[in-house]
């Protein structure tokens, strides 16, 4: 029945059983606790029917005890029934619309599900207006029978905070829709930083899921700062706001975010997601700004950027103000929106990244045809005529076991900054990179596709394009080491200068160091993540490993140009060529690893001829090695 006032002031409620039950508290329960409560005291006879069964997904015997309710309730009465129960019992409550007043409260919207029964009530109230316009696009509803009445909340005390401003709350019934194991790798990636996670919510709703999530905490190494609370009500939760300095809603889905305005009013500030109401229940600030972040759903680097702006600006504030918190400090230093990885695009830059791209191609480019100016294409010609099955055979090889080194050393990397890689995937995704490496301009674009191939995976594009640099500067750190006690020790073009070389190489390496500790928190926060999970003692391995399979397939090259001499002679010779391939001004890896490999190989006594046939020998051989790259 519609378009008829009621005629009595009583209204027969329908909800999930286990309202009340302190075990299982959540906002939609609350939320109907208040409106049976708000109607007994606006004067309406109130009659509760809490009808048993798993809502939205009844058995028979749930519908049966629906239906009993339903057909008690006398005619022309106000029925008002929870979204989770309506949107599975059309056949229940269809037929009877015609005869009570069907009133729907939803929540959560449901789908196609809850069609039928929306259609055919005289009225429907949701939480927000996200949710009002999702049942009005999704349904066709009639706009005047779907209203909002957002949630209240109660008055509370200012949260006390802490000094430094690293207590962390998240409330919320631990399942996926609400993003723990977002929340725990944005955690990972600033593990560097002071903080401490409550994560305050029902740890039986989805069993699997709470154990996944606890694993992830233990294989991140933060067991002991990320703490699970069973579901609080009363006075525990209050007492979890009051301790806290930041409320952390990772959610997937949220038709309003209850939690965000209990914070609010105990001046917590918020980082949230923008998902469903969350918007609205964040509200603005009387100057317009939000009263907390709000970063993109389903991505943990997001996520994480923000937490890390709280933990570096705003606990730095609140030391430097004797550790007194206060919420219009915190409010007004995570106002705006956030997000994290997304740059403006500015004029100027493009254009000085457009011509740094042009020049470094003009440069490799430049090289070549000096190249070939002083000692022909001959060079050229021989290292291509030299290439045999042997060589081919040798050089994939050995290339195989260097790319598993390489993968597993990115698989330690990523692991340090809590992401997870198996190592199959990096093995395919480093002959990939290989691939690109070597047939396009600069040297570094297969790593930037793994890298952001990876973070679209995990869902934290920045981080594991961090992952993929760290690895990057692992590999190269070490064959500079491998490099400069090599040269101090062997013979070669540049052992004379090598301590005034190793001297500058320290000095800049501090530099670097100092520089990434003190302005680059996030790399600050790398660094310590890297040193007490990285398993840097792995990663050196491996990338030891890795600079020996390079030099093996040099060697192998050499031999295939016919360069008469012998490994130990070779072997400066090589990583000097080597650390050329480095600098990203090459044209599809061409450039400067052929015009050092002829100065090297000249002041060496080799000739400069058969310093360009190996090196056009070893880029040949890298290439057809990482064809595996074409059907990874």
């Amino acid at each position: 029945m519609t378009g008829r006032p009621p005629r009595t002031g009583t209204v027969h409620a329908v909800v999930p059983e286990g309202l009340d039950d302190p075990a299982r508290p959540s906002g939609g329960n609350a939320y109907d606790r208040r409106v049976l409560d708000g109607l007994r005291s606006a004067g309406w006879r109130v009659h509760e029917h809490a009808v048993p069964g798993c809502w939205p997904r009844p058995d028979a015997a749930a519908l049966a005890a629906l239906a009993s309710v339903v057909a008690g309730v006398p005619d022309d009465v106000l029925l008002l029934v929870d979204g989770l129960v309506a949107a599975a019992a059309a056949a229940v409550l269809v037929p009877q619309s015609a005869r009570v007043r069907l009133v729907v409260l939803v929540h959560m919207p449901l789908g196609a599900a809850e069609h039928a029964v929306l259609a055919a009530a005289g009225a429907v109230l949701t939480t927000s207006r996200w949710t009002r316009c999702l049942l009005l696009e999704r349904h066709g509803l009639r706009p005047e029978r779907v209203h909002v009445a957002e949630p209240g909340v109660d008055p509370a005390g200012l949260a006390r905070g802490t000094p430094t401003g690293g207590r962390l709350l998240c409330v919320a019934a631990v399942s996926r829709h609400k993003g723990h194991d977002l929340l725990v790798s944005a955690l990972a990636g600033v593990s560097g930083l002071p903080w401490r996670c409550s994560v305050v919510g029902s740890l039986t709703r989805d069993p699997a899921y709470v154990a996944r999530v606890r694993r992830q905490v233990a294989g991140a190494g933060l067991a002991d700062r990320v703490c699970f609370h069973d579901a609080l009500r009363g006075d525990a939760l209050a007492a979890a706001y009051a301790s806290a300095d930041l409320l952390v809603l990772p959610t997937r889905l949220e038709s309003y975010g209850m939690v965000v305005t209990e914070a609010l009013a105990r001046g917590l500030p918020v980082v949230a997601t923008t998902v469903g109401g969350v918007p609205e229940a964040l509200g603005t600030l009387p100057d317009g700004r939000r009263p907390g972040l709000l970063v993109p759903p389903h991505d943990a680097d997001a996520l994480g950027t923000a937490l890390e702006r709280w933990l570096t600006e705003r606990g730095a504030a609140r030391r430097a103000a004797g550790g007194r918190p206060g919420p219009a400090r915190g409010s007004r230093g995570l106002a705006g929106d956030h997000r994290a990885g997304r740059p403006r695009a500015v004029r100027g830059g493009r254009v000085t990244a457009g011509r740094w791209r042009w020049a470094r191609l003009l440069a490799g480019a430049g090289v070549l045809v000096l190249l070939v100016a002083r000692v022909g294409a001959g060079p050229f010609v021989d290292g291509l005529r030299a290439l045999d099955a042997w060589a081919v055979g040798a050089a994939s090889a050995v290339t195989v076991a260097t790319t598993v080194c390489g993968a597993w050393r990115w698989r330690l990397v990523a692991a340090g900054l809590g992401l997870d890689l198996p190592l199959r995937t990096a093995v395919a995704a480093s002959y990939r990179a290989q691939l690109l490496n070597t047939t396009l301009p600069g040297g570094v674009v297969g790593d930037v596709h793994r890298g952001v191939r990876h973070g679209r995976e995990v869902r934290a594009t920045g981080r594991a394009l961090r992952a993929v640099a760290w690895e990057r500067v692992a590999g190269q750190v070490t064959q500079g080491a491998v490099a400069v006690v090599v040269l101090l020790v062997l013979p070669s073009p540049v052992r004379s200068s090598m301590p005034r070389v190793l001297l500058v190489a320290v000095a800049a390496a501090a530099v670097g160091l100092l520089v990434v500790r003190v302005a680059v928190p996030v790399l600050r926060t790398d660094l310590h993540a890297l040193a007490t999970r990285g398993s840097p003692l792995g990663v050196a391995l491996l990338s030891g490993l890795a600079v020996v399979g390079h030099l093996a397939v040099f060697w192998v090259a050499a031999r295939t140009a016919g360069v008469p001499a012998s490994p130990v002679r070779l072997l400066p010779l090589a990583l000097l060529v080597l650390l050329a391939m480095a600098v990203p001004t090459n044209v599809a890896g061409w450039g400067p690893r052929e015009g050092v490999a002829a100065w090297a190989f000249s002041a060496a006594g080799l000739g400069a001829s058969a310093g360009v046939a190996t090196a056009v020998t070893y880029g040949v051989l890298v290439l057809v090695a990482s064809l595996p790259g074409v059907v990874v």
